[in-house]
This record gives C-alpha cells, structure tokens and sequence, in this order.
C-alpha cells in the first residue's frame, strides 16, 4: 500500500485498456487532493478567516471586538494610570487626620442628638397612638417630632460638611489613581454579586415551581432542558440589572472625587466599558457551557434517560392494567353472589 492509501495493483498498466487506466488515474487524484484538504483545513481554517476579515469594511464589529478588549485589559491587566507616591500619601493621610479632628467630634456629638431623638420618639409613639393619645399626649409627641426633625437636619449639614472635607481629601489622589480604581472595581464587585444572588435564587425556586408543577408524563429530558433555559434567562437578567444597577452607582463614586467634568466622564465610559466586557465575557461563557450541556445531555444521556422514561411509562401500564384487572374481579365477583 502506498501513501495515498492504494495498493500497488491500482497503478496504471498498459495492459489496462483506456478506461480502466483513466478511472485509476482519477480515484488517485481524488485521493491525494481529499488528503490534502483534510491537513490544511483543521490548521489553516482561523488563519483563512482571519486573512479574509477586512477591519475597514466592518467598522462595526471592529470597533465592538476593540472595545471588547479595551474593556477586558482594563479589568484585569491594567494598572492605575495615576501612581501613589509617598508625598501624595501624606498629604491624604494629613486631610483624612484635619477631617477627624474638625469634624469627627460635632459629627459624633449631632449623630448621638440625632439617635436619641428617635428614641424619644418611638417612646412617646406605642402602636395605635392616633387613635387612644390624649391632647397632652399629642402635644408631646408633636414636640418629640420637632426635635427630631431639627436634629436629622443638623446631622445632615454636618454630613454635607465631612463629604466636602473628604471630597477635597480624595483629590489628594485623584479619580485615576489606585483608590479610583479600586473603588469602581470594589463597587462594580458588589453590583456584580447581587445580580449573582439574585440570579440564584430566582433559579432555584423557579426549579422548585417547576418540579411542584410539571406535568407528571414530561420525560427527564425536556424537565432538564427547561430548567437549564430558566436558569440561563434568571443569569442574564441577573447580570443585566448589574450592569445597571453599577452605571447608576458610579455618577455616586465620582462625584466624591474633586475632578473635572471631562475626567469624571471618561472615567465613567471607561469603567462602564470594562463593566460590560466582563458581563459579556461571563454570559458568553454561560451560554458556551449550556450550549455543549445540551449537546452532551440529547447526544449521550438522551438514549438512556429515554429507555428510563419508557421503563416508567410502562411500569404506570402494568400499575393500570392491574387496577383495571381488579376492578373486573371485583365486578365479576359481585356479579356472581347476586347470581347465587
């Protein structure tokens, strides 16, 4: 046998006639070219694709797959563009020392005012006091209200107070530094777990309902593949709100930086960007691995859950022919003793 796979008697001979040899002579054209393509197809299929990819005449998807990475390397590989040095350190840490010694102590003393005026006025408010307080008891509850409302408001100007000192503070490092950073990254983390919970705990009574409420002939297979398309919606919605719930935070975390407009916009496009690059990354991944689960669950596990699946349907039959069968007995029997 030779390297294209035929054996030496299917080489032409003159003793063949004409169309013999030139049958022979084509089925080992068409074995080496078959051959051929089978080696470069698998390792050159990518590089085909993307020798043929013109970036100019798809500037959509270029700049989609551009911003994509963009987002990705700021996410995880980039590094604050602004470097802490240690004259801006201290320059931080004396603000943060000048806001506690200015403002901590009439901040404490007006939150401790504030805590106890609530007190007094859950006090002189049991449950049911609209309707059984007496003049003089309403009387003092309009006073208790009124300390508590002068109180809330003298604790919200000494807040406004602290969030300018510690405004001015922050600029010390500036938006684009390691504590910017991290704080979108630290705030975008929470937005990111919260639509995970949610996400998980729509799945799992969801599964519950469906398993209280599926129909009892549904095969496993069907309960499986319904459950996993629940899942995958409860994911996207989950990761969806994330997205928004972080871009309507973010305006919040920028805004206690004393930065310029055009820097705080940037910051914002930037860290958005890198925020949907990672949710896509995750849903793509997700939908990748639900994709080849169902792929795997009807290819492999489906010929098996299916002979389950008769088993059980014909095991209910021989549950109703038996009942069926009894009921007759018992009909028969009855029969004969009004006969007897």
């Amino acid at each position: 046998m030779n390297a294209d796979g035929l054996t030496e008697n299917t080489t032409p001979t003159p003793a063949m006639d004409a169309r013999e040899r030139d049958a022979t002579t084509r089925a080992i054209v068409e074995t080496r070219t078959t051959s051929s393509r089978q080696k470069t197809s698998t390792a050159g299929a990518l590089v085909r694709a993307l020798g043929r990819w013109k970036p100019m005449k798809t500037p959509k998807t270029t700049g989609t797959l551009m911003l994509y990475c963009l987002g990705i390397y700021v996410a995880f590989y980039a590094r604050a563009p602004v470097e802490i040095t240690p004259t801006m350190q201290r320059r931080y840490d004396d603000a943060l020392r000048r806001v506690d010694e200015e403002i901590g102590e009439a901040l404490r003393r007006v939150s401790s005012s504030y805590y106890d005026a609530e007190r007094e006025l859950r006090a002189v408010t049991p449950f049911g006091w609209r309707f059984t307080a007496t003049p003089s008891q309403r009387s003092r509850i309009e006073q208790a209200k009124k300390r508590q409302r002068d109180a809330a408001r003298a604790l919200r100007v000494e807040e406004r107070k602290r969030d300018a000192a510690m405004r001015e503070a922050r600029s010390e490092l500036g938006l684009w530094s390691e504590l910017g950073v991290g704080d979108a990254k630290a705030l975008f983390k929470r937005s990111y777990e919260r639509g995970k919970v949610f996400a998980t705990r729509s799945t799992f009574w969801d599964g519950l309902h469906l398993m209280l409420r599926g129909k009892s002939d549904e095969s496993t297979i069907s309960f499986l593949l319904r459950w996993a398309f629940i899942a995958v919606s409860n994911f996207t919605m989950g990761m969806l709100s994330a997205i928004f719930s972080y871009a309507f935070a973010l305006p919040g975390l920028i805004s206690s930086f004393s930065t310029s407009i055009w820097s705080g916009v940037a910051f914002f496009l930037v860290a958005l960007v890198s925020a949907v690059s990672v949710v896509a990354s995750v849903l793509a991944l997700l939908y990748g691995g639900a994709a080849g689960g169902t792929f795997a669950l009807v290819k492999y596990a489906g010929p098996a859950l299916a002979r389950l699946d008769e088993a059980e349907d014909r095991r209910r039959a021989r549950i109703g022919q038996r009942a069926a069968y009894g009921n007759y007995a018992h009909q028969n029997a009855r029969q004969r003793y009004h006969v007897d």
